[in-house]
């Protein structure tokens, strides 16, 4: 599913949507628990509100969540993840919130890969679901 968004995506830049020599298309990929429903984006990016904790919701493709951001190349993209509010914020591997924000500086990187333990206040998934 990765591979075609990604031939999508140089499609649309080919045909002149966006011109390829101004944007660059970069995806965040965020494994979740099975039974996680929608997840959002949130940060820094104009297109996500900025900094609304339901900026934009990722695409699904079973346990793993996707988000295709186009962005100038070298723009620093600051981010989190939640269930649509701030009380819903991800956990990291280590089973706490980020301190910090994730950063991606399109260009550098096509694909940044994720996994997300669960989200505050949401409740776990029971074991072997």
């Amino acid at each position: 599913m990765l591979k075609r968004l990604m031939i999508a995506a140089a499609s649309l830049a080919a045909a002149g949507a966006a011109p390829a020599q101004e944007l660059v298309t970069a995806y965040v990929v965020a494994q979740v628990p099975e039974g996680t429903g929608t997840v959002y984006i949130t940060g820094n990016s104009p297109v996500l509100g900025p900094w609304r904790p339901a900026g934009a919701a990722m695409y699904q493709d079973g346990s793993r969540r996707i988000y295709a951001l186009q962005a100038r190349e070298g723009f620093v993209f600051e981010y989190k993840f939640t269930l649509g509010s701030w009380e819903t914020e991800s956990l990291g591997q280590n089973g706490r919130s980020p301190t910090e924000n994730y950063r991606l500086v399109v260009g550098d990187q096509a694909v940044v890969q994720h996994v997300i333990t669960g989200f505050r206040g949401a409740p776990s998934p029971a074991p072997g679901s």
